[in-house]
């Protein structure tokens, strides 16, 4: 089936190609571009505003064409007098113009003698999602992507960097609409290696339609990078320094090239950031026959250099289709060190045990996507076709060395282990999607998608002695799990009226999946079909205030790594384990979503997930040891509001203010026990930027969260505060940026997950209080080109690894 699509994808591909009909044009002064300014879109009979956009920081906006009429362009910014454009006829939606530049003049009246700075909008907000900007913003300047996510409104992370959104697990992160290609711990680390230098915008979507793969419970985070917007070459470089208890570095260059109808660019990335995790964990067992204490004092130091490298290109091939293709390579080298002491204090047996445990990990990282796509936009109004062909292939390399010396009682021994873990994942995907009005008011979407997983993972454990080494066939294992999913989608939007707006969309997913245990054992065979219904119904009360009820059903599927039988040995007394057994999770999501004076937002939210993912700490009394599963608990509930608050405090400080609040509800049974864990929790972020004398710009975040639960986890407080001073020199050519992270160390991670009369208490501090010194220089030529968006998801390699 599988090469089916991929054969009519190639098809389809060969046979043509597409433009995008919009409305183009640039703003400018008499110093230059002028970004942010409010570009309406004007019917010409009575000024009613249908549509809009804003200028980026070229000064460049793209309108997409509205249906046939008659429509004037207003341009409006501060502290500038207003323009409007002459009456233009649209007659279709093959229709495009492109309207030149705009040149303002300044408002005297406005101005007097004051000087005014424009400053950009900390959040946009749309009719599906929220748009947080990032370009140029002082905290972006070598930063990392983790970093700009934590700091959208309702995200937070967990102790194990597993995101949340407005206080719920279960978040897709996609790049340019693609899923990313790690989850967990892995995924933090992916995204920590990603410079912010290369990020356009974060768009948080609370409730995706059905055209959306149906993984990610709480929503998706999609990472929109820079994209080339001028016609000529034009490009950028950079070089940061951090310290952060250890020095790190970060550096690379892009070039955009746009001439006749190619569109390409070139973007190289290198860094080497360090790691740092400092921290204590304390594990109580009790029983009839147990009474133990487990004291260990952890150090862990990491450094990761991951060079990177994107490329891709868009070619014209008339004013109906377009074609093009990428690759992103990406590699990384980990040097990681992690060292603990540990007292075991054994009082059934009356023993008093020492173990010093060092273990030393090298691991290399290869990644390859590779994708062709072809858009299609016919001379019918509203309709657009676009396919794409993925193929991705992870391929990754981990020896470890473990040093334990164990005391006890005057005695003394040493014991060395290795192990040797390689693995790969191919991943190959064919999709196409049909979007065309049938009336004009109602749009009709369509799209089929096919992929195809195998993913493979070994692991060779070794007891080492002094002249010898020998392989422990109970840790050692080699299994493959391939995984194969078609999936189809119909989505309906209806306007009825001035009021009513409907969108219902149905999705199905069929899934097959067979894990091979390649070394004995049973093999585990998968096979669902699922729907995935969604409903939006927006109600325009007046012209300032709306309300979308909502909502869908979603899944999220087990990570291939979660579904892998392995032992990943920590230390003596601690190692995870996977779980073939494990099941996807579903989940209800339930949203009213209330918009004020398009500037303020409440949102109230309901979710139910059944058989939800949680990481579970199994504590045996019998040798005092820990196992880590990820287990499908009972259920999880969350109850939430989300309150977004712009505030222009003055013309030159501007104020983004959220606030999460809910209730998270818990249900595990566990060792023939059911435990509730029940929390209500608060998370506050206020974001500002403030444009100070001599062209300085400085931004600032303060976050709060209150005490929170994951699982059978319970997280206490925590608060932090980041700022970064921004200046732009030589005719906006050079940015110089100052930032400073975790200000007053205060985002340490204190949690809890003691159960049945046992406890398990742990703090960490990851080393987030750093500083950065970073300067870009950028150079452009030409006039304003928009590259083709290319909107594809691919939900298999976001579990690649994880």
């Amino acid at each position: 089936m599988v090469k089916k699509i991929f054969c009519a994808a190639v098809l389809l591909i060969s046979a043509s190609g597409n433009l995008l009909a919009q409305l183009t044009g640039r703003v400018t002064d008499d110093k230059g571009p002028v970004p942010y300014a409010g570009v309406s879109l004007l019917l010409a009979g009575d000024s009613s505003v249908v549509g809009g956009s804003a200028t980026d920081d070229n000064g460049n906006f793209v309108i997409p064409t509205p249906v046939a009429g008659t429509y004037i362009l207003r341009i409006t910014a501060m502290p500038y007098l207003g323009q409007y454009s002459k009456p233009f006829t649209v007659t279709g939606s093959h229709f495009k113009n492109e309207f030149g530049v705009f040149s303002l003049k300044q408002d005297t009246r406005v101005l007097g003698e004051v000087t005014v700075k424009a400053l950009r909008p900390s959040v946009i907000m749309r009719s599906d999602k929220l748009i947080i900007p990032v370009e140029g913003t002082a905290l972006a300047a070598g930063g990392t992507a983790f970093e700009v996510l934590e700091r959208s409104p309702g995200v937070s992370a967990d102790n194990d960097g597993n995101l949340k959104l407005n206080g719920k697990p279960g978040v897709r992160v996609l790049i340019d609409g693609r899923a990313s290609f790690l989850s967990g711990k892995e995924l933090q680390a992916m995204l920590e290696s990603m410079p912010a230098q290369n990020i356009k915008s974060i768009e948080v979507i609370t409730n995706p339609s059905a055209k959306y793969e149906a993984a990610g419970s709480s929503g998706i985070l999609n990472i929109r990078l820079k994209q080339n917007t001028s016609s000529g070459m034009n490009g950028s470089t950079y070089a940061g320094y951090q310290y952060n208890a250890a020095s790190g570095y970060s550096a690379g260059a892009s070039i955009n090239l746009k001439k006749g109808k190619w569109n390409s660019y070139v973007n190289a990335d290198m860094a080497q950031r360090p790691r740092m995790r400092e921290g204590v964990m304390i594990r109580e067992f009790h029983s009839q026959t147990a009474n133990s204490r487990f004291h260990q004092l952890r150090d862990e130091k990491m450094t990761v250099g991951t060079p990177s490298l994107r490329a891709g290109t868009d070619y014209d091939l008339n004013g109906k289709h377009t074609i093009g293709a990428f690759i992103n390579l990406s590699y990384s080298d980990t040097d990681r060190s992690f060292l603990s002491t540990t007292q075991l204090d054994d009082r059934t047996r009356n023993e008093l045990n020492s173990i010093r445990a060092g273990n030393y990990y090298r691991a290399w990282n290869r990644s390859g996507a590779y994708n062709v796509h072809y858009s299609w936009f016919p001379n019918t109004t509203g309709t657009n076709f676009t396919a794409n062909i993925d193929y991705i292939q992870l391929d990754n390399q981990t020896r470890a060395r473990y040093e334990n010396s164990y005391a006890t009682a005057g005695t003394a021994r040493n014991e060395l282990l290795r192990t040797e873990n390689p693995g790969y994942y191919d991943i190959i995907s064919a999709n196409a999607d049909l979007v065309t009005k049938i009336r004009r008011h109602v749009t009709f979407e369509t799209g089929i998608k096919g992929s195809r997983v195998v993913s493979g993972n070994k692991l060779n454990f070794y007891t080492v002695s002094t002249d010898s080494e020998t392989l422990d066939p109970l840790r050692t294992n080699n299994y493959r799990y391939t995984e194969n999913i078609l999936a189809g989608y119909v989505n309906i939007q209806a306007k009825f009226n001035r009021t009513w707006i409907i969108q219902a969309g149905l999705r199905g997913e069929k899934t097959l999946g067979t894990g091979e245990p390649l070394m004995g054992g049973s093999t585990v065979k998968k096979s669902y079909f699922d729907l995935f219904p969604s409903i939006f119904l927006t109600q325009d009360i007046s012209r300032d205030y709306q309300v979308t009820y909502n909502y869908s059903r979603r899944i999220d599927r087990p990570n291939y790594r979660s579904l892998n039988p392995f032992i990943f040995y920590q230390d003596p007394y601690s190692w995870a384990e996977g779980n073939p057994g494990l099941r996807p999770q579903y989940s209800n999501l339930y949203q009213i979503s209330q918009t004020l004076k398009k500037t303020y937002i409440l949102t109230l939210g309901y979710t139910l997930t059944n058989d939800s993912f949680a990481e579970v700490p199994e504590q045996n009394t019998d040798d005092n040891t820990t196992v880590y599963q990820e287990r499908n608990i009972d259920k999880a509930e969350n109850y939430s509001a989300t309150l977004i608050v712009p505030v222009r405090i003055s013309r030159s400080w501007e104020a983004t203010n959220t606030v999460v609040g809910g209730l998270e509800k818990n249900k595990i049974f566990f060792q023939d026990n059911e435990i509730i864990n029940d929390q209500v929790f608060t998370t506050l972020q206020s974001a500002h930027n403030i444009a100070l004398p001599y062209s300085l710009q400085l931004q600032a975040t303060a976050s709060y969260s209150s005490p929170s639960t994951f699982g059978i986890y319970r997280f206490k407080e925590q608060w932090w505060l980041d700022a970064g001073l921004k200046r732009t020199v030589w005719n906006k050519k050079l940015d110089l940026t100052l930032g400073v992270t975790d200000i007053f160390r205060t985002r340490d991670i204190r949690g809890d997950a003691s159960y049945n009369g046992n406890v398990f208490n742990f703090v960490n501090y990851f080393m987030m209080r750093g500083a950065r010194l970073n300067v870009r220089y950028n150079f452009r030529s030409g006039d304003a080109f928009k590259s083709k968006h290319r909107k594809t998801v691919l939900d298999e390699v976001s579990r690649a690894g994880g």
